[in-house]
């Protein structure tokens, strides 16, 4: 059983985390493909499994000036 106090931490944690910037929400590993649309057009292409990683270039300060 959760007491009150659990509760009540638990509510504070979800109500004051720091909000999410947009550049946030892209930072990870992202998987994918790369398929290639016009064969005949560029007979070298390949189909491709891709994979990305996208890290921050800012420090703990922001970006270098």
């Amino acid at each position: 059983m959760i007491t009150f106090a659990r509760a009540s931490f638990l509510l504070a944690l979800l109500v004051f985390q720091a909000p999410e910037t947009p550049a946030a929400r892209i930072l990870g590993t992202w998987h994918g493909t790369s398929i290639c649309v016009d064969r005949e057009a560029d007979r070298a292409c390949g189909d491709e499994a891709v994979i990305y990683e996208i890290d921050s270039a800012a420090g703990p300060r922001g970006p270098p000036p």
